[in-house]
């Protein structure tokens, strides 16, 4: 059943790259919209039921389904639908936040080394620099996403040492590809079109998704 996904899955992510590829809008609204619930039927079934806690696919399904609500809008053109699509994606990572603080024990590794936070915020903080000259009307809202999408980061880093180490790699290095993929988005909305944009954000983003879910699938037990 595994191999079968994939071979789905392979050609969902072929079918939106293509699209990407050849400007195609066909392709993009037939593909782009089966990314996620290709990701949610993924987890629900090859989830170990009992390797987790009830909450853990709960708030991983709502962060999922935000997540899709925000490809959808983003497949249209508009502030209108850009706005929506960016607070769908603001609520997927609130959720994200709230999964990753959750899952990870006491003490937590930011509490033990905090200075790890550093590059994160620094990184979050100069991208939000570099835009401001160029949002305009929409400062407060990236202004907002950017702390969310910095904080997201952060939460995943925080399971370091309290978590099985696939998972928290699986999850941290998803956390990572989903702050390249909306930097690149945001670079090429905001400041300067930049080559191949639109296939570089689409390629880490679902690079992200995949990553987080497939941490998930890991068993929550401590590190070792």
């Amino acid at each position: 059943m595994k191999f079968w996904w994939k071979i789905w899955f392979a050609v969902v992510v072929a079918g939106d790259l293509l699209g990407r590829w050849l400007m195609s809008d066909t392709l993009n609204y037939l593909f782009k919209p089966l990314i996620v619930p290709s990701l949610i039927f993924y987890f629900f079934r090859f989830r170990e039921k009992n390797a987790q806690a009830p909450y853990v696919a709960k708030v991983l399904l709502a962060a999922l389904v935000c997540s899709w609500l925000g490809d959808i809008f983003l497949l249209f053109t508009g502030e209108t639908m850009f706005m929506a699509g960016l607070a769908f994606f603001l609520l997927a990572h609130i959720f994200y936040i709230f999964l990753f603080l959750k899952t990870a024990t006491k003490p937590t590794f930011l509490s033990q080394k905090p200075w790890w936070a550093v590059p994160i915020v620094a990184f979050a903080a100069a991208m939000f620099a570099y835009l401001y000259p160029y949002l305009h009307d929409f400062t407060i809202p990236v202004g907002i996403y950017c702390i969310a999408l910095g904080s997201m980061v952060l939460a995943a880093l925080n399971r370091k040492g309290c978590v099985d180490g696939n998972s928290f790699a699986w999850v941290f290095g998803g956390a990572i590809l989903f702050m390249i993929s909306d930097s690149i988005l945001a670079v090429n909305k905001f400041a300067q079109p930049l080559p191949y944009a639109e296939i570089l954000i689409m390629f880490t983003y679902i690079a992200a998704q995949f990553s987080i879910v497939q941490g998930f699938l890991h068993k929550k037990t401590p590190a070792r």
